[in-house]
């Protein structure tokens, strides 16, 4: 099991742990949990396109996916969410919009995190058990694609520039 898949088995045992009315800090503990799982589950997607999957090179990815942020996958997938690339990006692959998969990830992603900050920071906003549910569905979704990207030149390339997007000039 991955890491990915350990934190949607707990977010999933939190939002399901009591009967009845569920406490507002285990759902929130499992908003978090879902969006942490799609965060590295797209780390571990591209550290394993940079460097391979041998586990000999597992130091050398953990290395290099202590380089995500945050801000700047958001914005990435802000960028694939709403079905356009940099016309940098435009220009070079011949693929031109992002696939149907990697617009998916990044609409899952952006509802996901503002899902999270929601939980995190916004104490007055009470969560119910079954939209928790459903984020937790959608992160699993979300992983799944992740793990089974295709190795076509836009998703290599959408995962190469994960923890550089901001850096990408038109």
């Amino acid at each position: 099991m991955t890491h990915a898949d350990h934190l949607l088995e707990q977010a999933a045992h939190l939002a399901r742990r009591q009967r009845g009315r569920p406490r507002q800090a285990d759902l929130r503990r499992a908003v978090s949990a879902a969006y942490y799982a799609l965060f590295h589950a797209l780390i571990d997607a591209s550290t394993r396109m940079a460097l391979g999957s041998s586990p000999s090179r597992a130091p050398l990815r953990g290395v290099l996916a202590r380089c995500f942020d945050h801000g700047e996958m958001a914005r990435a997938c802000k960028a694939l969410a709403g079905g356009t690339l940099p016309s940098a990006l435009q220009q070079v692959l011949p693929a031109g919009l992002p696939s149907p998969d990697l617009q998916r990830l990044g609409i899952a992603f952006g509802l996901l995190q503002r899902w999270r900050h929601t939980a995190d920071y916004d104490l007055n906003q009470p969560l119910a058990r079954a939209a928790v549910l459903s984020m937790i569905d959608l992160a699993r979704t979300a992983c799944a694609v992740a793990a089974t990207l295709p190795t076509d030149d836009t998703s290599r390339l959408f995962l190469a520039l994960l923890p550089l997007w901001g850096r990408l000039r038109p």
